[in-house]
């Protein structure tokens, strides 16, 4: 939310200089019960001096509480960051606790849970993505009646899809809440333009060959599905006036998503269909005949 606010905002500027001279403003908490091992301060000690080596930890975040009950809550300073550095410091924390035997020791407080949430989310949202493709799969197979262009109908689907997390792989981006839904979200738009073409070519098949079927289709939906793309394009582009950076990172995607998915259908999924069965000019047919007949 901070970055919402003018540069100049006192409160925005105030926040960092705390970070600035703290390291951090965001405390978790290790918890530990009254019978934990941990409640020992010569074992609890050694394993708070080793975690503040960790990356990703900017201090101790003030003194340690005792409840009424007798459980410890020690606070540790975490340096900024996102749910990509803050996984495996809270994984490598967990882990030493375990190795020295410190049962009942555990992390608590907001961004602990913001981790564990945002993990959960993206674990749910790529099941998604694959129930997705599944169920687009087998419905394609099942309107077309062929297994053959219901495979080749998700190709150009998929591409984009494959294109977009392998980009933003080797760009070193990590996946967000943002990124992660583009996938399963899309797929449901960009996967009409598909449909059209192959049931457009299924019907004209009947009657001529592979590639004239598949040139005779382009010509009829081709305008169209350029058409629909670019409005498609041109409505989640209106998102990129948005002040919320997740906002606008959504609308670069999802437009990326669809050029990528019109270039497929356009483009590749007619010459897959063209070049599934090209029939040979006759001097390369005579030629291999001239050829067979020799050996």
């Amino acid at each position: 939310p901070l970055a919402l606010l003018p540069a100049d905002e006192p409160s925005r500027i105030d926040h960092e200089t705390l970070v600035a001279r703290l390291g951090g403003v965001e405390p978790i908490q290790l918890l530990v019960t009254e019978r934990s091992p941990a409640a020992d301060p010569l074992r609890l000690l050694p394993f708070v001096a080793s975690a503040l080596q960790q990356p990703g930890l900017a201090g101790p975040g003030g003194p340690a509480l005792r409840s009424a009950a007798g459980d410890l809550a020690v606070p540790l300073l975490l340096q900024p960051g996102g749910t990509e550095l803050r996984t495996p410091l809270f994984a490598e924390l967990e882990r030493t606790a375990a190795v020295l035997g410190l049962e009942g020791l555990r992390l608590a407080g907001p961004a602990v849970q913001m981790v564990r949430d945002s993990e959960a989310l993206l674990h749910g949202l790529f099941g998604s993505l694959y129930l997705t493709l599944i169920v687009l799969a087998a419905m394609l197979v099942f309107a077309l009646r062929s297994v053959r262009l219901g495979l080749f109908g998700m190709v150009p689907n998929l591409l984009p899809c494959l294109w977009l997390y392998g980009g933003l792989g080797l760009a070193g981006h990590p996946v967000s809440v943002a990124t992660g839904m583009i996938g399963c979200t899309m797929l449901g738009l960009i996967v009409d333009n598909t449909l059209h073409l192959l049931h457009r070519y299924r019907e004209l098949r009947r009657g001529c060959t592979r590639p004239d079927a598949a040139v005779a289709a382009l010509a009829v939906l081709g305008r169209p599905m350029l058409l629909s793309s670019g409005l498609l394009v041109l409505g989640f582009a209106t998102a990129l006036l948005s002040r919320l950076s997740t906002t606008r990172e959504f609308a670069v995607l999802a437009c990326c998503t669809i050029v990528g998915a019109g270039i497929g259908c356009v483009v590749l999924l007619p010459l897959w269909l063209c070049g599934a069965s090209l029939p040979q000019s006759p001097a390369v047919a005579g030629g291999q005949a001239g050829g067979n007949h020799a050996n």
